[in-house]
């Protein structure tokens, strides 16, 4: 009997271990099995784990995204609700943070941001009990590609909500891009 209860613990053991240390992946989540999904431009949504500051991360093995540049080349909205206000708010946003990053040198790396989401700011939803002031505020999600050369390094998906205009939530989900890059 012994023999077995040692067996079973050990067992148990590695599971835990194992469970513990499993990243939480995109593909898992359920932000991707949500009816709703909405898709950008990432074309595997696998590689992707819970990031800290942004929601999903994949960054390339032996990248350090923080000793290179970043230069803006497109901003693009993938849904009907993205407006060109909505494209512009993000690009100055992320062009802004961009030049305020402490960087490195090392090559260029060309981001390409895409919105899959936009929400605006509505006020009947301060009402909704424990999370209404959140949910009332402006919404945003973006999809980030990084690419040395022609090669991807790098894909962030990121959705934040912040402040009534559409201006506040860019420069949110900017911030925290710039950032996650700044830290990896």
């Amino acid at each position: 009997m012994q023999k077995y209860s040692k067996w079973f613990l050990w067992t148990m053991l590695i599971a835990l271990m194992s469970f513990a240390n499993a990243e939480d992946r995109f593909v898992d989540s359920d932000d991707y099995k949500e009816p709703e999904f909405k898709k950008c431009f990432i074309n595997d949504y696998s590689r992707l784990v819970e990031g800290d500051d942004v929601d999903w991360v994949w960054v390339a093995n032996s990248v350090k995204l923080s000793q290179h540049k970043v230069a803006l080349t497109s901003v693009i909205g993938k849904t009907k609700e993205a407006k060109r206000s909505d494209k512009k708010a993000l690009e100055i946003a992320l062009k802004d943070e961009i030049q305020d990053m402490d960087t490195h040198g090392g090559s260029t790396l060309k981001m390409s941001a895409c919105i899959f989401d936009v929400d605006d700011a509505n006020f009947g939803k301060r009402f909704i009990p424990f999370a209404g002031g959140h949910l009332a505020q402006a919404g945003l999600g973006v999809e980030i590609i990084l690419k040395d050369g022609g090669r991807t390094v790098a894909m962030l998906r990121h959705y934040a909500r912040e402040g009534n205009a559409k201006e506040d939530v860019s420069e949110e989900v900017a911030e925290d891009i710039i950032e996650f890059i700044e830290e990896n």
